[in-house]
């Protein structure tokens, strides 16, 4: 299966290993948008850093009930009852929201079955810019606040989240990995959860969704036993051309030995970065 989002933007991602250097703290988000909506959680946000006090969401507080999971939810997913929900400064040394730039390799996954949202998001952050236009803060801030924009039945809204996280003994998320300190991936991760009502919901997906909802944009979907190898190829080219983002997902399980043997993740989602044609003997 094979899924692509219309959304170009000429500012593809380089590699910048400019990492250890200490990002500033925001105190003010200085943007305008043309949704009143997501103008007025933009106002909301900037009230709260000009107090400069702690902010602490009362919709999707740091408590396993709600935000983790819900009593009438039953899942395959462990409970983690001795982890504990802490700010994201006080799990990491020089965090940053972004630092040099967000990275399409900057995504890892946690502990939830959430492979179709992080390979989204590696898409997505193929061009740097379009993860800065979803979220509205430049950079980290002491107040814990943050804004990701989602077109909700086609118009922009803001969903303001805090900075908790749940980790374990060892300090580890069991959400979204902070890679090289940065925490964007798991601001998106945790907005998705709210937007969903919680992380638990966020368990096993389409790779379209989040692209609809970031974007406002469609998406399509294809079957590759739809397609022939050539016609599947010709899209997969096209798109890339077209700077279209591109995922792309695994069946559920192998049909024989061979394609175990493959190396392939199975029931698993992917990040179509580009896409080549190679010669193999002669053909």
């Amino acid at each position: 299966m094979t899924q692509v989002c219309a959304n170009a933007n000429p500012d593809k991602y380089t590699e910048d290993d400019n990492e250890d250097y200490e990002e500033e703290f925001e105190t003010h988000i200085g943007r305008d948008h043309h949704s009143a909506k997501v103008q007025e959680g933009i106002a909301f946000m900037n009230e709260v850093l000009a107090k400069g006090e702690p902010y602490c969401d009362p919709d999707f507080t740091p408590n396993l009930i709600p935000s983790y999971t819900r009593e009438d939810e039953q899942h395959a997913m462990h409970s983690h009852p001795d982890d504990q929900w802490q700010r994201v400064s006080d799990l990491i040394e020089n965090h940053g929201l972004f630092k040099s730039g967000p990275k399409f390799d900057d995504v890892q996954q946690g502990a939830i079955g959430d492979c179709y949202l992080m390979a989204a998001i590696a898409a997505y952050a193929e061009w740097p810019d379009r993860i800065r236009t979803t979220i509205v803060n430049t950079t980290r801030n002491h107040c814990g606040i943050y804004g990701v924009i989602f077109h909700i039945n086609g118009v922009a809204e803001l969903m303001i989240i805090d900075d908790f996280f749940l980790h374990n003994d060892d300090g580890h998320s069991r959400f979204a990995a902070f890679k090289r300190g940065k925490f964007w991936v798991a601001v998106l991760e945790k907005a998705w959860a709210k937007l969903l009502g919680s992380y638990e919901r966020a368990w096993g997906g389409n790779e379209g969704d989040p692209f609809n909802a970031w974007t406002g944009q469609p998406n399509k979907l294809m079957y590759h036993r739809d397609l022939d190898t050539d016609e599947l190829y010709d899209w997969l080219e096209r798109c890339d051309k077209a700077d279209f983002a591109q995922n792309a997902a695994s069946k559920p399980e192998a049909a024989n030995e061979e394609e175990a043997n493959l190396g392939i993740v199975y029931s698993h989602g992917f990040t179509i970065i580009s896409v080549h044609r190679v010669e193999l003997d002669g053909q």
